[in-house]
């Protein structure tokens, strides 16, 4: 997966449409300073970082931390509310839709005027209809060469 050119896209879609501030939702993953070889969540999460700042952007990187620390989903989404960001990146849309969803909409977020969302999904042979949340026409599709043969 390129996780640069994916974090270029969602940057670029994000700068025309007038936001500023961006961070990344990711899935919860345990004390992710361990792995030695880092995660392909934490690829993106640097990709984004730098993607934002090639931008004029700015990325808020203690939300990633934040989640994948296993914080309370609520108190995230406060911060997010409270730091005024506008935008976010996601490595997959499921991160939403199995994860986040249900705090968000308790939250009184909404999706995408409150916090415009982009997804991607990098499961090879599954491309679903919907892969941003906000502008379906564009989607942002990698895909794992040859990960499943």
């Amino acid at each position: 997966v390129d996780y640069e050119a994916a974090a270029v896209k969602a940057v670029e879609h994000f700068r025309r449409n007038g936001h500023r501030k961006v961070t990344f939702l990711t899935t919860p993953v345990d004390d992710i300073e361990k792995y030695v070889r880092k995660p392909s969540q934490y690829r993106y999460h640097k990709a984004l970082e730098t993607a934002c700042a090639d931008a004029g952007l700015e990325y808020d990187p203690e939300v990633p931390k934040m989640l994948w620390n296993q914080r309370p989903e609520e108190e995230v989404f406060r911060m997010i509310q409270r730091r005024k960001i506008t935008a976010a990146a996601m490595s997959s849309d499921a991160a939403y839709y199995f994860h986040y969803k249900q705090t968000i909409e308790s939250l009184g977020i909404s999706v995408p005027e409150d916090l415009s969302l982009i997804g991607f999904y990098n499961i090879r042979d599954r491309a679903p209809d919907l892969t941003t949340f906000d502008v379906q026409i564009h989607k942002i599709l990698f895909h794992f060469q040859d990960s499943f043969d």
